[in-house]
């Protein structure tokens, strides 16, 4: 049986602490090139009081089973808030940028701002929440990875990859502040970026660079309570101060500086 192994956090994922247990698990090597990790959630909330996941998702598609609902929820444009309540739980995986292309083919642009019942495109999923509600971790991994494996066709692999190293390559290079930028350093045209990009990830080039930015931003807000906003947003690569957290509040839903503390605050409470 497959033991899980956890797996470091993907900056901007969801943040876990009391009362709420998150586990990110590695996927067996066959589901690698498409699946990051596959992510756990267990919660146990007093009746009294409620626990906000504020959650600046990397720019990929989840696929995601709880008690009462499932979905397929696209590459989403802002922060997504959520209220839990009670007690329950979620089993997902966070596909790699490009992965969900194994499924749907080079269709990403239509998945932005979209979320699904698992039901639209998979079939029913009765079964597989029968099987993963109770299991122990390790085989709702394996559950899940054995209904995940039905489901990938993966018909154009090489433009698959070729999307999936470009979002490597601006997701990794700190240094990429521009289109420009990007195109240099890839030698791919700014035209095939873009055509590349939103058939395969969802969103174009600039917006990717953007999104990995406050990706790197939100990161440092939450493990640094003096950071230095000016500075931050000089070394993002923002014209001013200003800029950065306007970009960052019409992202995320609050200013940078109150993002920090709240989401400290969650975490440590």
């Amino acid at each position: 049986m497959n033991k899980p192994d956890t797996v470091p956090a993907i900056r901007g994922g969801l943040l876990g602490g009391r009362p709420v247990d998150v586990r990110r698990l590695a996927v067996r090597a066959e589901l690698a090139p498409f699946i990051r990790n596959a992510w756990f959630v267990d919660w146990d909330v007093p009746d009294d009081g409620h626990r906000l996941q504020a959650v600046l998702a990397p720019p990929a598609v989840n696929v995601s089973v709880q008690p009462g609902e499932d979905a397929v929820t696209g590459v989403q444009i802002r922060a997504d808030e959520r209220v839990l309540v009670g007690r329950s739980w979620v089993r997902g995986v966070l596909f790699r940028e490009a992965g969900f292309g194994a499924v749907v083919g080079a269709t990403l642009h239509a998945w932005v701002d979209r979320r699904e019942p698992l039901a639209n495109h998979f079939g029913p999923v009765d079964a597989l929440r029968r099987e993963l509600s109770g299991a122990a971790d390790p085989v709702a991994l394996e559950v899940l990875e054995d209904w995940l494996a039905r489901h990938i066709r993966d018909e154009q692999p090489a433009r698959r990859e070729a999307a999936q190293a470009l979002v490597d390559t601006l997701r990794d290079d700190r240094e990429i502040r521009t289109v420009a930028d990007l195109v240099a350093v890839s030698g791919v045209s700014e035209r095939t970026l873009q055509r590349t990009l939103r058939a395969w990830v969802g969103l174009g080039p600039k917006a990717l660079i953007r999104r990995y930015r406050l990706h790197e931003a939100a990161h440092l807000l939450t493990t640094d309570p003096n950071l230095d906003l000016a500075d931050l947003a000089y070394t993002l690569g923002y014209a001013d101060q200003a800029h950065f957290s306007r970009d960052f509040a019409r992202v995320v839903g609050r200013p940078p500086g109150r993002y920090g503390k709240s989401v400290r605050d969650e975490r440590d409470g």
